[in-house]
Protein backbone atom coordinates (compact mmCIF):
# COMPACT_ATOMS: atom_id res chain seq x y z
CA UNK A 1 0.00 0.00 0.00
CA UNK A 2 2.51 2.45 0.99
CA UNK A 3 4.85 1.57 -2.45
CA UNK A 4 1.70 2.06 -4.49
CA UNK A 5 1.74 5.63 -2.59
CA UNK A 6 5.26 6.37 -3.36
CA UNK A 7 4.61 5.42 -7.16
CA UNK A 8 1.74 7.82 -7.22
CA UNK A 9 3.16 10.62 -5.40
CA UNK A 10 6.34 10.05 -8.20
CA UNK A 11 4.46 9.77 -10.94
CA UNK A 12 2.21 13.43 -9.92
CA UNK A 13 5.59 14.79 -9.42
CA UNK A 14 7.04 13.76 -12.56
CA UNK A 15 4.16 15.17 -14.87
CA UNK A 16 4.02 18.55 -12.96
CA UNK A 17 7.83 19.19 -13.39
CA UNK A 18 7.14 17.62 -17.41
CA UNK A 19 3.83 20.58 -17.45
CA UNK A 20 6.21 23.26 -16.10
CA UNK A 21 9.21 22.26 -18.38
CA UNK A 22 7.19 22.50 -21.58
CA UNK A 23 4.58 25.70 -20.79
CA UNK A 24 7.35 27.72 -21.77
CA UNK A 25 7.79 26.18 -24.84
CA UNK A 26 4.18 26.81 -26.13
CA UNK A 27 4.43 29.61 -28.93
CA UNK A 28 2.96 31.19 -31.78
CA UNK A 29 5.65 30.88 -34.12
CA UNK A 30 5.82 30.21 -37.87
CA UNK A 31 2.75 31.31 -38.95
CA UNK A 32 2.27 31.85 -42.96
CA UNK A 33 1.18 35.17 -43.90
CA UNK A 34 0.43 35.74 -47.81
CA UNK A 35 -0.16 39.17 -49.73
CA UNK A 36 -0.36 39.25 -53.31
CA UNK A 37 -0.02 35.79 -53.68
CA UNK A 38 3.51 35.83 -52.15
CA UNK A 39 3.78 33.81 -48.89
CA UNK A 40 6.36 34.54 -46.40
CA UNK A 41 7.39 32.84 -43.00
CA UNK A 42 9.31 34.28 -39.89
CA UNK A 43 11.10 32.32 -37.86
CA UNK A 44 13.46 34.03 -34.79
CA UNK A 45 16.94 32.10 -33.81
CA UNK A 46 16.87 30.85 -31.48
CA UNK A 47 14.18 28.44 -31.21
CA UNK A 48 11.44 31.44 -31.42
CA UNK A 49 12.68 33.24 -28.27
CA UNK A 50 13.31 36.95 -29.26
CA UNK A 51 15.99 38.28 -26.17
CA UNK A 52 16.17 42.18 -26.14
CA UNK A 53 19.31 44.03 -26.36
CA UNK A 54 21.12 41.58 -27.99
CA UNK A 55 21.63 40.56 -31.79
CA UNK A 56 18.99 38.16 -32.54
CA UNK A 57 18.94 35.93 -36.00
CA UNK A 58 15.63 36.62 -38.35
CA UNK A 59 15.16 33.77 -41.13
CA UNK A 60 12.13 34.31 -43.41
CA UNK A 61 11.10 31.24 -46.05
CA UNK A 62 9.18 32.56 -49.64
CA UNK A 63 7.18 30.90 -51.48
CA UNK A 64 3.93 31.49 -54.22
CA UNK A 65 1.46 29.31 -56.31
CA UNK A 66 3.59 29.99 -59.60
CA UNK A 67 6.91 29.66 -58.78
CA UNK A 68 7.97 33.02 -59.56
CA UNK A 69 9.95 34.16 -56.52
CA UNK A 70 13.04 34.43 -56.71
CA UNK A 71 15.44 36.40 -54.08
CA UNK A 72 18.04 37.47 -56.81
CA UNK A 73 14.98 39.21 -58.72
CA UNK A 74 13.11 40.57 -55.07
CA UNK A 75 13.92 44.28 -54.22
CA UNK A 76 13.09 43.00 -50.30
CA UNK A 77 13.69 44.62 -47.09
CA UNK A 78 12.46 44.47 -43.86
CA UNK A 79 12.08 46.99 -40.91
CA UNK A 80 11.40 46.35 -36.82
CA UNK A 81 8.34 48.77 -36.06
CA UNK A 82 7.19 49.98 -32.11
CA UNK A 83 4.09 52.17 -31.40
CA UNK A 84 3.50 52.48 -35.07
CA UNK A 85 7.44 53.79 -35.53
CA UNK A 86 9.71 52.12 -37.47
CA UNK A 87 12.92 52.03 -34.96
CA UNK A 88 15.12 50.11 -37.34
CA UNK A 89 15.65 48.72 -40.88
CA UNK A 90 16.90 45.48 -41.52
CA UNK A 91 18.81 43.89 -44.52
CA UNK A 92 18.00 41.24 -46.02
CA UNK A 93 20.55 38.37 -47.30
CA UNK A 94 19.88 35.07 -48.59
CA UNK A 95 19.86 32.61 -46.13
CA UNK A 96 22.85 30.33 -47.69
CA UNK A 97 24.86 31.35 -51.00
CA UNK A 98 22.52 30.56 -53.82
CA UNK A 99 19.29 30.91 -51.70
CA UNK A 100 16.44 31.74 -53.73
CA UNK A 101 13.75 31.15 -51.41
CA UNK A 102 14.94 31.91 -47.84
CA UNK A 103 16.36 34.89 -46.15
CA UNK A 104 18.10 35.90 -43.23
CA UNK A 105 18.03 39.30 -41.46
CA UNK A 106 19.81 40.48 -38.13
CA UNK A 107 17.79 42.88 -35.59
CA UNK A 108 18.04 44.21 -32.14
CA UNK A 109 14.81 44.59 -30.24
CA UNK A 110 16.04 47.43 -27.86
CA UNK A 111 13.66 46.90 -25.06
CA UNK A 112 11.04 44.10 -23.78
CA UNK A 113 7.96 44.83 -25.39
CA UNK A 114 5.78 44.42 -28.48
CA UNK A 115 7.16 44.98 -32.37
CA UNK A 116 5.94 44.24 -35.67
CA UNK A 117 9.14 42.61 -38.54
CA UNK A 118 7.37 44.37 -41.88
CA UNK A 119 8.42 42.42 -44.99
CA UNK A 120 8.04 44.31 -48.34
CA UNK A 121 9.40 43.63 -51.56
CA UNK A 122 8.75 43.70 -55.50
CA UNK A 123 10.04 42.16 -58.45
CA UNK A 124 13.08 43.94 -60.48
CA UNK A 125 11.39 42.18 -63.75
CA UNK A 126 7.87 42.03 -62.79
CA UNK A 127 7.93 38.60 -62.64
CA UNK A 128 5.92 38.53 -59.27
CA UNK A 129 3.75 41.26 -57.57
CA UNK A 130 4.55 43.23 -55.12
CA UNK A 131 3.89 42.55 -51.35
CA UNK A 132 3.58 43.16 -47.63
CA UNK A 133 3.72 40.92 -44.86
CA UNK A 134 3.85 41.42 -41.29
CA UNK A 135 4.56 39.37 -37.81
CA UNK A 136 3.99 40.27 -34.66
CA UNK A 137 6.68 39.72 -31.96
CA UNK A 138 6.37 39.87 -28.67
CA UNK A 139 9.78 39.92 -26.58
CA UNK A 140 9.21 38.94 -23.31
CA UNK A 141 13.19 38.79 -21.64
CA UNK A 142 16.27 40.58 -21.90
CA UNK A 143 19.51 38.80 -22.17
CA UNK A 144 20.74 39.70 -19.09
CA UNK A 145 17.55 38.71 -16.99
CA UNK A 146 17.27 35.82 -19.45
CA UNK A 147 19.81 33.66 -17.24
CA UNK A 148 17.64 34.57 -13.83
CA UNK A 149 14.81 33.29 -15.34
CA UNK A 150 16.64 29.85 -16.14
CA UNK A 151 18.01 29.67 -13.19
CA UNK A 152 14.45 30.79 -11.72
CA UNK A 153 12.73 27.96 -13.41
CA UNK A 154 15.60 25.45 -12.10
CA UNK A 155 14.84 26.50 -8.33
CA UNK A 156 11.29 25.75 -8.74
CA UNK A 157 10.97 22.61 -10.61
CA UNK A 158 13.45 21.50 -7.85
CA UNK A 159 11.33 22.49 -4.96
CA UNK A 160 8.46 20.79 -6.57
CA UNK A 161 10.53 17.98 -6.52
CA UNK A 162 12.22 18.14 -3.18
CA UNK A 163 8.92 18.47 -1.85
CA UNK A 164 7.15 15.65 -3.56
CA UNK A 165 10.20 13.22 -2.39
CA UNK A 166 9.91 14.59 1.32
CA UNK A 167 5.89 14.00 1.85
CA UNK A 168 6.89 10.69 -0.29
CA UNK A 169 9.27 9.82 2.22
CA UNK A 170 7.19 11.19 5.42
CA UNK A 171 4.35 8.72 4.20
CA UNK A 172 6.56 6.10 3.86
CA UNK A 173 7.96 6.28 7.00
CA UNK A 174 4.47 6.85 8.80
CA UNK A 175 3.52 3.78 7.34
CA UNK A 176 6.57 1.60 8.40
CA UNK A 177 6.14 2.41 11.88
CA UNK A 178 2.67 1.13 11.92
Amino acid sequence: MVALVVRQLYLVGTLLTALIMLAPAVAEAHELKEDNGIAAVMHIEPNDIPLAGQNTQLEFAFGDRQDAFNLANCVCGARLVAAGKTIQQLSLHPAQAGSTLAAKASVRFPDIGKYKVVLAGHATDNSFPSFTVDFPVDVTASAQNAASKKTAVTIEISTILLAVLVIGTVLFASRRKR
